[in-house]
């Protein structure tokens, strides 16, 4: 009697196993299991948050070649950016080895210019009227023509 219950056991635990197993028989496994895309890779690429395992390994292959060539492309700009940087800096050494003393005595001479750039710009010279006076003989005025306004 104890072999008829393991029989009977061993039968319902492969019925259950194998029912499930023979749905899925005729489906690709690689298109049920879902594969968690990264929240940066998300963000810049434009992926759904998951997607079925098949399509993850075509979208990283993607992934991975475009960002390659982004890569390489940035590089070859850089490196483009510095030999820029190296010729100026080689000729802006130049210049101020040339040109230098010349530079340095006009900005001796800029500081008084500017003094009295300043002072000229900002003293009020005679016969002028502050902006703050006229604005206030305008709103007097104004003050005045609303008075015999509501007079008449």
């Amino acid at each position: 009697m104890n072999h008829i219950g393991t029989i009977i056991g061993t039968a319902v635990v492969i019925s259950a196993t194998s029912l499930p197993l023979a749905s899925i028989a005729g489906c690709s496994v690689e298109d049920i299991v879902r594969v968690q895309t990264p929240p940066t890779v998300q963000a810049v690429f434009d992926q759904p948050p998951s997607m079925s395992y098949r399509e993850a390994g075509q979208q990283q292959q993607i992934v991975a070649e475009t960002t390659k060539t982004a890569l390489t492309q940035w590089g070859t700009n850089y490196d483009d950016a510095g030999e820029w940087v190296g010729l100026i800096g080689g000729l802006s050494g130049v210049a101020y080895e040339q040109y230098g003393p010349m530079v340095q005595a006009a900005a001796g001479i800029g500081g008084p210019f500017a003094t009295f750039l300043a002072g000229w710009l900002l003293i009020r010279k005679p016969g002028t009227v502050p902006i703050g006076e006229k604005i206030d003989s305008f709103n007097e005025g104004e003050k005045r023509a609303e008075s015999r306004a509501a007079k008449a």
